[in-house]
């Protein structure tokens, strides 16, 4: 015999029941997930590229570019897809940065596959950024800790070091020398004992 509830339905109507309404709503997230799913092009997902208009123009001849009221140096990094539109098929060209001269001259990974006397209106897409390694991740993590032992003994707070000198008249006396803000305790003490007077270090 199995256990009933107080208006007559089983354990089993129960578990029927339970099972239908976890099937109707899963099939309600699944039809507004996929119908609200971002695109890659979306803005709301920060790791999608995003197709960004240059200042200014530019002039690809072979591998150099050679720019007018451009900022490379603000806009572009090494890695960044740079993209033109070749004036004869009217379809984006992308190409490489390898390496960015100055504001107005790069060079990019390979010679664009037309040539042209004017310049021309230039789209950038700014490069994935990478995985870090184990060996940066942990270097991170001891310069983070570095940096609160530094702050829990004071030692990032622009403090000063208390360093004996010489008096002339054989005895010491103290100086207060105030050392900048971000001190290590490590350059405090250096600066201690680089002062040969000093007994203590």
């Amino acid at each position: 015999m199995g256990l009933t509830f107080k208006d007559g339905s089983s354990a089993g109507d129960y578990k029927k029941k339970a099972s239908k309404k976890k099937k109707s709503s899963k099939s309600k997230s699944s039809s507004s997930s996929s119908s609200s799913a971002p695109t890659a092009a979306s803005s709301s997902d920060p790791a999608a590229p995003v197709k960004q208009k240059g200042r200014g123009h530019i002039h690809p001849s072979g591998t150099v570019v050679t720019g007018m009221d451009t900022e490379f140096m603000q806009d572009l990094a090494t890695g960044d897809a740079l993209l033109v539109q070749n004036p004869n098929t009217l379809k984006d060209e992308m190409r490489i940065v390898q390496f960015i001269v100055s504001n107005t001259s790069l060079s990019v990974s390979s010679a664009f596959a037309f040539t042209t006397s004017s310049s021309v209106k230039y789209w950038f897409i700014k490069s994935p950024k990478k995985a870090k390694t184990k060996e940066e991740i942990e270097r991170e993590k001891n310069e983070e800790f570095g940096r609160g032992i530094d702050a829990a003994s004071g030692a990032s707070k622009g403090t000063s070091v208390e360093v004996r000198v010489n008096n002339g008249h054989g005895g010491y006396k103290l100086i207060q020398q105030t050392v900048a803000e971000g001190t290590t305790r490590e350059d405090m003490l250096y600066l201690r004992t680089s002062k040969k007077s000093d007994k203590f270090c």
